[in-house]
């Protein structure tokens, strides 16, 4: 990767101050850290959690709703955690979140242990990660800026994001060889501990005060300046509605759909899901890799929507696959763009919106990407219950989203001139 003095050394910024390779950053790589560890401990209670309701509880049906009260406390608190992260030092909420998860992971692990470790229990516990997820991501998505410079940020995102998602391979991977040779105790223990070290890394990030070039009010009317920011800023108005409209079409079908396509088309086992998501990550992987190298600065927004179109045609072909190998190279291409978007998107935000209002933005962004995900759980669940096939919402959905990305290009000339 042309990273900035990855061979070189030391270069001067724009400003004409020092500005030290990324790979010399302490702020950068404990953060790097941090992410990757967090990144494991979700993805691979994600794949537990999928499987534990899908094979041992025997509820298909049940894994939309399952998802769908893991978001529902993410959209009501989300633009509240973007408050707190714009009033105080965001790697304390970072780690905070962090220690209080591994906490509820390790009740979760005694209630398996005890045998009450039913689908209301399951359920009970999604909502407790989802609510204690809302304190983590407006800091998280916010805090980079305070670490590294503006020309430095694609390139930070790109090796964040993409080890990040690294962690979809060997996360389900691990998760994968422990179910099937042990048991979930192994899997709820693993992921308790590597919530506790990233809690313990993060903890060591410098610790800045948020930076007010506006005058802070209460929590409420913070939360009203950030939501008047964005109503009044085309580009980020037009993305919120954007965001909300794409997650609709595809996290149910996708999320809520994959461990119930293992298990019925493929007729597989924990481990063939494990290889699906990580083929979902090396897709991921890759995508972050190459947005990264090539460091794109020019017409971001189209690059950006057209990442999403071309996701609902990779959806598509998804619902025509038979057999594994097809599976994961349908899930290969959807992990690649979606990660090309990502980085994409991240960086454009974080180079234009001001530093003292971008956890709230960012939180904003974030409730309207879940907004309509509880809905689309919910209607994955319900039309399976019908006995609607999972391959026809992947193929409606898909093209669907491809023509609605469409139409937006077309009609909404701020997304084909913003760079």
């Amino acid at each position: 990767m042309q990273g900035e003095g990855l061979a070189q050394g030391k270069t001067l910024s724009s400003a004409g101050a020092e500005r030290l390779p990324l790979f010399r950053q302490r702020g950068f790589l404990l953060m790097w850290a941090g992410k990757s560890l967090t990144g494991l401990a979700l993805f691979s209670f994600m794949t537990a959690q999928s499987w534990y309701v899908v094979r041992e509880l025997q509820r298909d049906d049940w894994m939309g709703w399952v998802l769908m009260v893991m978001t529902i406390p993410r959209l009501l608190l989300f633009p509240w955690g973007g408050v707190l992260a714009d009033r105080f030092p965001r790697a304390s909420m970072m780690s905070l979140s962090l220690f209080l998860r591994a906490f509820w992971i390790g009740a979760m692990l005694v209630t398996y242990g005890m045998g009450e470790l039913h689908i209301a229990a399951v359920m009970i516990f999604s909502f407790g990660y989802g609510m204690l997820d809302t304190m983590f991501w407006p800091a998280s998505d916010s805090i980079l800026p305070e670490l590294v410079e503006k020309e430095q940020l694609t390139r930070a995102n790109s090796l964040i994001f993409t080890t990040f998602q690294l962690t979809m391979v060997t996360g389900p991977f691990i998760t994968g060889a422990i179910l099937t040779h042990g048991s979930y105790v192994g899997v709820f223990s693993f992921v308790t501990f590597f919530l506790l070290a990233a809690g313990v890394v993060i903890r060591l990030l410098p610790k800045k005060e948020t930076e007010k070039t506006e005058k802070m009010h209460s929590p409420l009317q913070d939360l009203r300046e950030g939501v008047r920011y964005v109503r009044h800023t085309s580009y980020l108005f037009v993305f919120l509605w954007v965001t909300l409209v794409v997650n609709f079409f595809f996290a149910g079908p996708v999320n809520a759909g994959l461990p119930v396509w293992v298990d019925q088309v493929l007729k597989g086992n924990a481990l063939d899901l494990s290889y699906m998501e990580g083929s979902l990550g090396v897709g991921m992987v890759t995508g972050g890799l190459l947005v990264g190298w090539l460091n794109i600065r020019k017409k971001r927004a189209i690059l950006l929507l057209g990442t999403v179109a071309l996701i609902g045609l990779s959806m598509a072909a998804w619902s025509q696959a038979t057999v594994l190998w097809e599976g994961m190279v349908a899930l290969c291409l959807i992990g690649f763009w979606l990660s090309v978007g990502n980085v994409t998107g991240a960086s454009l935000a974080q180079e234009l919106i001001p530093k003292e209002k971008m956890g709230r933005v960012f939180s904003l962004n974030s409730t309207a990407s879940y907004g309509l995900i509880p809905i689309s759980h919910g209607l994955v669940s319900a039309l399976l219950s019908l006995g609607v096939s999972l391959d026809g919402m992947l193929w409606y959905s898909g093209w669907l989203l491809t023509l609605y990305v469409a139409g937006m290009l077309w009609k909404v000339k701020v997304l084909r001139t913003l760079d």
